[in-house]
This record gives structure tokens, C-alpha cells and sequence, in this order.
């Protein structure tokens, strides 16, 4: 019954691990039956940090998480799948996909200010940034985020910190490009990120340490 973990085993791993989040222990192991499926591995389950052993399932459900011994009174020879991944990796929750952007997707969209791509840099400076800024005051956002704007149709005449600096300059911004590789900030982002002082040298950081801190400071 035992065998090496495939990749199409692994999504199946991972994808009922998924739901074995913070259900005490003594619930799994209180129906003694049959498991279609038992995992043993390094498993992850969410409740305070907890590791443990092995996992059962019966009809997509979960009957038991716990240790080895104890998942193997759950195997029936012939009808249990067991799978074991012990030394191959780490079993855990998860909401798997392969490339997701969330913080674009869902994140932006419902706290910041998003960029259409037709949008010029005049129309970025005098509409959209004061429509971002009274929206951030209005709900008390500490940060003023954006997204989306199209690098081609600013790059002859970009937005300088100064001129973000003119709408606001008591709450850092930050607005990324389409691409998401490329901003704008203003100067108290910069500052809080430790990237400038506040009379605008620059400072000598390592990339490193840049990347440690944020907008927020």
C-alpha cells in the first residue's frame, strides 16, 4: 500500500490538509472507522503551531490527526490509500496557486486606488492622487497606495516626489506601476523607507536593509 508521492498525490495531499485548521485533536480521533486515505509526514495543522504526524480521511473528511501509531488504526488493507511523505517536505493548509496576485487582484481594489492604463500623467496628478489622498484621510489609512499606471505614457513626463509632495505630504504614497516593479512615492515614503532624509539626500543603504522596511517606517 505504500508508495512515492506523485505530483498529482501532492495537490491531493495539500489540498485536504486544507481543511485542517483549528479542530482540536480529541475530534478527529473520536470515530473509529475506515480511512480511504492516510498521509504520514511532517503535517502542519494550524492549531497553536502544532506538528504532528499523520492525518486520516474518510469521505473528504477528516477522522483523525495525531501521530503515526495512532493513524494506523484507521488503515484497512485493500480499501486505505496510504501515502507517505515523511522526510520529503511539509504538509499544511493552504490556498495553493501557482501564480497569484492578491494584493492586485483583491488587496488594492478595496484599500487603494487603482490606475487605469489610459491615464496620463496630468490626469494622474490633478484627478486621481487628490481622489486617493481625500480617501485615505476620509477612512484614516495610514498609507496611500495605487496601482496600474502605464509606464510608456509617463515616462516623458513622470511625476517627480515634489510634485506628489504638492497634494500630500503628511501621509507616505506609494503607487506602482502596471508591472508592479516600478513607483512613485512621495518624499515621507521615501524618508520611512529609509531611502532619503527628509531634505532629500540620499542615503548609502544596501538594498538589503531597504527592502527591510516600508512606507510606514
Amino acid at each position: 500500500m505504500y508508495k512515492r508521492l506523485t505530483r498529482r498525490e501532492f495537490i491531493k495531499t495539500a489540498s485536504m490538509a486544507a481543511v485542517a485548521v483549528a479542530v482540536p485533536f480529541e475530534v478527529f480521533a473520536a470515530n473509529k472507522t475506515d480511512a480511504d486515505l492516510v498521509i504520514y509526514g511532517k503535517i502542519f495543522t494550524s492549531e497553536e503551531n502544532k506538528i504532528v504526524e499523520a492525518f486520516a480521511v474518510k469521505d473528504g473528511k477528516f477522522i483523525y490527526v495525531g501521530d503515526k501509531t495512532g493513524a494506523k488504526a484507521f488503515i484497512k488493507k485493500g480499501k486505505t490509500e496510504v501515502i507517505d511523505y515523511t522526510g520529503k517536505g511539509l504538509v499544511m493548509p493552504s490556498c495553493g496557486n501557482g501564480h497569484a496576485h492578491y494584493s492586485i487582484g483583491i488587496g488594492i481594489p478595496k484599500i487603494g486606488t487603482m490606475i487605469d492604463k489610459e491615464d496620463t500623467p496630468e490626469k494622474f496628478l490633478a484627478e486621481i492622487v487628490p481622489v486617493a489622498v481625500k480617501k485615505a484621510k476620509d477612512s484614516g489609512a495610514p498609507t496611500i497606495f495605487g496601482f496600474g499606471w502605464d509606464f510608456m505614457k509617463f515616462k516623458d513626463n513622470m511625476p517627480t516626489r515634489q510634485q506628489l509632495d504638492a497634494i500630500c505630504n503628511d501621509i507616505p504614497m506609494y503607487f506602482a506601476d502596471e508591472e508592479g516593479h516600478k513607483g512613485l512615492a512621495n518624499t515621507l515614503c521615501l524618508v520611512n523607507a529609509g531611502i532619503m532624509t527628509a531634505n532629500g539626500s540620499v542615503l548609502k543603504k544596501s538594498r538589503q536593509h531597504t527592502r527591510r522596511r516600508n512606507c510606514n517606517g
